[in-house]
């Protein structure tokens, strides 16, 4: 087994760049490769990796974590890069670093392409889906620089979001998918996560009237509110780095118990209808009415987005049918086969 001292900073980069692949693995081939993580060996990697590997990409998303003092000089040639993927990475480095040229950079970047994501779709590495993810980073990193000039393209991502939700065959060609299980599964993923951290920075960013003239229908709202109401607590960092934050922003913060209280997930319901009190000035009965709306909310907000948005949806998209195995003798022999499988057979035996 491959034993070596990792850095942190190699952990969150590796989840970054490779997300689940098998982190040991792509240490020990790293090391093997370079004979180290030293600054000078970064710096090579930098230099003289080939265009094929990813190597250049994980070095500069560990830059932001490691912060070595070379950090900005090694960083600051990939801003401008051809390769969109070194741009991307290379500006959230330099924006978790705090330095001050990547904060336009990141707001530029967090509405990139977002209504054409077909143009990010690479059937590889980088894609659509990887690019959402590093969105997902720099709507935190905004909100949490706490300039408010961020609100502006803030609130024009949760319109663009809200767009592709609504209608996204006019963003991904029609019909995105054969299903409704397709849409939900695509939500699921993207725009839900991405609603809410994007409102959680608004919180950050303490832009209650900003919240308040989005143009999302009433369940999505409510979720809106609720996530900015946690912005405003600001949850630990640690818990929101990668694999703690896929939790927060694709899991209910609110519940009810079969006993009828509701429960809140990191802070104290106490505290949370402290938070509305203060914000938005609620009774202490409309807090309650509020955060019961929320629970159902993160069912309601499926019917507000498309297909489940349009008349007739129901004929349009009918619900998925599955086939049990068919089992067939073949000689003197028992076989079971899919749907497809028994078909293809029996098309070669006729």
């Amino acid at each position: 087994m491959f034993q070596t001292n990792i850095p942190d900073a190699f952990t969150y980069a590796s989840w970054t760049i490779y997300g689940v692949e098998d982190q040991e693995v792509i240490f020990k081939n790293f090391f093997q490769r370079w004979k180290g993580f030293t600054p000078d060996i970064l710096a090579q990697v930098l230099q003289e990796t080939k265009e094929d590997m990813h190597d250049k990409l994980f070095v500069l998303s560990a830059l932001r974590y490691l912060a070595p003092a070379e950090a900005y000089t090694l960083l600051l040639p990939f801003v401008h890069s051809h390769k969109r993927s070194e741009r991307w990475i290379s500006t959230l480095s330099l924006g978790r670093l705090k330095e001050p040229m990547a904060f336009p950079l990141l707001q530029h970047l967090l509405l990139e392409e977002l209504l054409n994501p077909n143009t990010l779709d690479n059937k590889g590495f980088q894609d659509a889906d990887w690019y959402m993810d590093r969105r997902f980073e720099i709507a935190l990193l905004l909100g949490d620089w706490g300039n408010p000039d961020a609100i502006a393209p803030l609130c024009e991502a949760i319109r663009q979001c809200w767009a592709m939700a609504a209608n996204p065959g006019v963003y991904l060609g029609v019909p995105s998918f054969p299903t409704i299980e397709g849409y939900d599964t695509t939500a699921s993923i993207w725009w839900d996560p991405f609603l809410s951290r994007l409102a959680y920075a608004l919180g950050q960013l303490g832009a209650r009237e900003a919240l308040t003239r989005l143009p999302l229908p009433p369940a999505h709202f409510r979720l809106a509110k609720l996530y900015f109401l946690y912005g405003t607590l600001e949850i630990n960092e640690n818990i929101l780095r990668h694999k703690g934050s896929v939790y927060i922003f694709h899991h209910p913060l609110v519940a009810q118990l079969p006993n009828g209280t509701i429960e809140t997930k990191f802070y104290p319901l106490a505290q949370i209808m402290q938070v509305l009190q203060t914000h938005f000035e609620l009774s202490v009965e409309e807090q309650d009415a509020f955060l019961r709306q929320a629970v159902i909310a993160y069912q309601q907000r499926k019917f507000e987005r498309y297909p489940r948005n349009m008349p007739g949806y129901e004929d349009r998209f009918p619900p998925l049918v599955y086939y049990p195995e068919v089992v067939w003798l073949v000689g003197n022999t028992w076989k079971e086969f899919t749907i497809d499988e028994f078909l293809n057979e029996n098309k070669n035996t006729e």
